[in-house]
């Protein structure tokens, strides 16, 4: 089967350790699991422990790699390796520390130089402006400021209480998810396409 059969997003504060735990969850599943179907992505969504993280915001760092087109140069495990610096975000001695080990782990330039920039450059209002440009879309769906869910090929999963999805659980959603809803769809498209490898997904 094709690539990409499954579009995850993890949709939460992202600049707290309680959403990070969401998309930790994924990337692991993702970093060990080189067979997987699934696409990853995300949606920050504020909630009242934004403002406390002042040195370092995942949100931003993943406004700058959606805008520039480069979040798909970022590998999972080279995200699992900013754990310290969402989880840490006040402690400046701390995220100096990280972000050089960071960058040590990492040969990914596109990362390497996101992470090189001061830290002030991480905290623009142009990050806010991008993902506040999707909150009708939110609205609609029901997503609430603070709550956590996964958007997993159109199917909203939520609200869940923090660490509801581990990486094991995810490995579960895909199976649930290619079984139950993806091949069905491609068992009947079959009937009419004789070579569905060729479709583009």
């Amino acid at each position: 089967a094709s690539k990409g059969l499954l579009s995850a997003f993890v949709i939460a504060d992202l600049d707290t350790c309680e959403g990070w735990e969401l998309a930790k969850g994924l990337l692991r599943h993702l970093s060990t699991h080189s067979e997987s179907q699934m696409r990853v992505g995300f949606q920050h969504v504020t909630s009242s422990q934004s403002d406390r993280n002042t040195e370092f915001r995942l949100s931003t760092l993943l406004y700058r790699l959606y805008t520039t087109g480069q979040l798909s140069l970022v590998s999972t495990e080279e995200l699992l390796t900013l754990e310290s610096l969402v989880c840490n975000p006040n402690n400046k001695a701390l995220v100096e520390r990280i972000t050089e080990i960071a960058r040590q782990l990492t040969s990914n330039s596109v990362l390497r130089d996101l992470l090189s920039d001061e830290t002030d450059s991480l905290t623009s209002s142009a990050s806010r402006e991008f993902w506040e440009t999707f909150a009708s879309g939110r609205q609609l769906m029901g997503i609430q400021a603070g709550e956590q869910y996964v958007l997993i090929n159109g199917r909203l999963i939520g609200h869940l209480e923090p660490g509801a999805l581990a990486e094991e659980d995810y490995a579960a959603l895909e199976r649930y998810e290619i079984n139950i809803r993806v091949k069905p769809i491609l068992d009947a498209l079959s009937r009419f396409y004789h070579d569905i490898d060729s479709l583009d997904p």
